[in-house]
């Protein structure tokens, strides 16, 4: 059993993309929850469901002004962004690290979401696979990424070399909705955190299943240093490393902030990047 992480269980309210819990019941999830609050419908998790994304960390505008690697005029969503985790562009710490060409394809984008993440990595050349358990959000992503496609065209800008390729599947079982394949490099932007400890060695076995020897994982969740109620369980650098361990070896963890419409400047959160150890 891993350990439980060092500050009380919460339930999933405004829990970035704990949307894609990718398995009905772990601390609370209902994916059919969150099917609901992407169509807009009302729901039981906070924050300004059926409305427009405020601004996110230090104020920011929703198209990513000031984002490395994001163009003001980057068509990342469509015009309704119900879910309080879907902020209409990438997350500022995954464009950060795509500025610096860290990504290596091809990346697996568990918990897609809406596909903004993904999006981005296509746009820098990338072969992008996004897995989400809830319908209506690889819909919905299915859809930006097509507007983003028309929107370049229109602006004779150049495409995606490969469009991200988007498809409904359980983080606990990626090698199901994947076809078996494997990735140099496998993003999670704010799922890990909310599973039980239980699910947690299924994550651990589902991840390890689909990458490749020497494979990096980087891995966002809430810190235990965000206080603020709301949100998923939080974790710390060593709940990381005990979850993924041992078959992956902690390189570098840095705080960052996760952006998202219910706690004002982000939610304190770690940003960690994982080396799948071969053997």
């Amino acid at each position: 059993m891993v350990p439980t992480t060092s500050s009380t269980p919460q339930s999933p309210v405004s829990s970035g993309q704990a949307h894609h819990s990718a398995h009905p019941g772990p601390e609370g999830v209902d994916p059919d929850n969150f099917h609901r609050i992407y169509a807009g419908e009302p729901s039981r998790v906070g924050g300004d469901a059926g409305g427009q994304a405020r601004g996110s960390a230090g104020g920011q505008a929703r198209d990513g002004a000031g984002d490395p690697g994001i163009k003001p005029s980057a068509p990342w969503t469509t015009a309704k962004v119900p879910a309080p985790w879907a902020i209409g562009r990438p997350q500022r710490a995954i464009a950060e690290l795509a500025a610096r060409d860290f990504f290596e394809g091809p990346v697996l984008d568990i918990g897609c979401g809406t596909g903004e993440n993904a999006i981005l990595l296509a746009y820098r050349g990338l072969e992008v696979v996004g897995v989400d358990l809830v319908p209506k959000a690889i819909e919905m992503a299915n859809a930006n990424a097509a507007r983003a496609v028309t929107a370049n065209a229109v602006a004779g800008e150049r495409a995606m070399r490969i469009a991200p390729a988007f498809h409904v599947g359980s983080a606990l079982d990626l090698r199901t909705c994947t076809g078996g394949r494997t990735f140099r490099t496998l993003l999670d932007c704010a799922v890990l955190h909310v599973f039980s400890d239980a699910d947690r060695e299924r994550y651990r076995k589902s991840v390890t299943e689909v990458a490749e020897p020497g494979a990096r994982l980087v891995v966002l969740v809430f810190s235990e240093h965000e206080t603020r109620p709301g949100g998923p369980r939080r974790m710390s650098v060593r709940d990381i490393e005990r979850t993924l361990g041992p078959r992956w070896s902690l390189v570098r963890v840095q705080p960052v902030r996760y952006e998202h419409i219910s706690h004002d400047g982000g939610a304190r959160s770690w940003l960690a990047v994982l080396r799948h150890r071969v053997g």
